[in-house]
């Protein structure tokens, strides 16, 4: 594991513990392949930003006026992998994210699972599956994230372009892609 990346880990481990009163997620969001019906595949944009619009969409759904409730939403780091070898040309990119979430909000989660699930299905028809997962204690969170953060370690020396982070900031843009990502 390079420097830069090794860092970056620590540095989210740092602040999700440091988050009191709170209940930690492991999140998985898989797509299938266009390829297999004369698509092209799936670009890491794609599933950023399908990502992002479902976190959105489900905040909408769990928290009455989200957009002013920021500070109940669950900070979430997403992260892309890969399924098979890297890069191999067949593989379809996928999220897995580590979420921190406040109590009430992980119970209402749980009590909406199949809601949840449906709603995203329903925002795009490449989405797949979705799978929340709770990990109750410390050492779940960290192995959660290393396995998260794997495709990270194996591509960039910096992993910044390899996650995003929820909820963005009212002056962010919406994901951007780099120009080399289009």
């Amino acid at each position: 594991m390079s420097i830069g990346v090794e860092s970056v880990f620590k540095s989210i481990l740092s602040h999700l513990s440091s988050i009191d009163d709170c209940s930690y997620k492991f999140v998985t969001a898989t797509y299938s392949r266009p390829e297999l019906s004369g698509g092209s595949p799936l670009s890491s944009y794609y599933c950023f930003l399908s990502f992002e619009r479902f976190y959105v969409r489900m905040m909408s759904l769990l928290l009455n006026n989200y957009s002013r409730k920021r500070h109940l939403q669950p900070l979430t780091y997403a992260f892309l992998d890969y399924p098979a070898k890297l890069f191999s040309g067949n593989s379809t990119p996928h999220v897995h994210a580590v979420m921190a979430t406040r109590h009430e909000l992980s119970l209402k989660m749980d009590d909406n699972a199949a809601l949840i699930e449906a709603l995203f299905r329903s925002l795009g028809g490449l989405n797949a599956t979705l799978l929340i997962q709770p990990l109750p204690g410390p050492d779940d969170l960290r192995r959660a994230l290393r396995y998260a953060m794997r495709t990270t370690r194996e591509v960039a020396d910096t992993a910044s372009d390899q996650f995003i982070l929820l909820p963005k900031a009212k002056s962010e843009p919406n994901y951007q892609p780099e120009r080399f990502q289009k």
